[in-house]
């Protein structure tokens, strides 16, 4: 087992080693500047000018007027937009109560039932199908052993 002084000794011996070898070291890490660099800043606003001080907007009091209105209150059925009696009053809906709706239920509980009849497939638009007739046409036409 080491004994307390060789551990003692142990450590200064590898804090002279460490202390010697940061003396032999020159400046700091070897970096090279060949990396590519902006031509113009990164912030085109940037300015080394300090700010002026800020401003301190004064407060205004503000002055509390009363409302007034421009002009008198219409009377009932005499505006000039076009009306000249007033609002007639609701009467009653003479045909009674109207009866809803209710969707009709099929077999299943379900209420959609589609349409019979032939389906819909996808078209292949017109300018889709003058190409592949174009392409197929340049390579497996009448002509196209003379091609290569």
């Amino acid at each position: 087992m080491p004994t307390i002084k060789m551990e003692a000794l142990r450590k200064k011996k590898t804090k002279k080693e460490f202390e010697n070898h940061k003396s032999k070291l020159k400046g700091g890490a070897f970096r090279l500047n060949l990396y590519p660099k902006d031509y113009f800043e990164v912030n085109p606003y940037r300015s080394d000018k300090p700010l002026p001080p800020l401003k301190k907007k004064a407060e205004k009091k503000q002055v509390v007027k009363p409302f007034k209105p421009s002009s008198p209150a219409k009377e009932p059925g005499g505006m000039k937009a076009g009306t000249f009696d007033p609002y007639p009053t609701h009467s009653n809906d003479a045909y009674g109560k109207r009866l809803t709706k209710s969707a009709t239920i099929v077999k299943g509980g379900k209420s959609f039932q589609p349409p019979a009849g032939p389906k819909s497939y996808p078209v292949k638009s017109i300018i889709t199908s003058h190409v592949v007739r174009c392409k197929f046409s340049r390579k497996f036409g009448p002509d196209s052993h003379l091609k290569r």
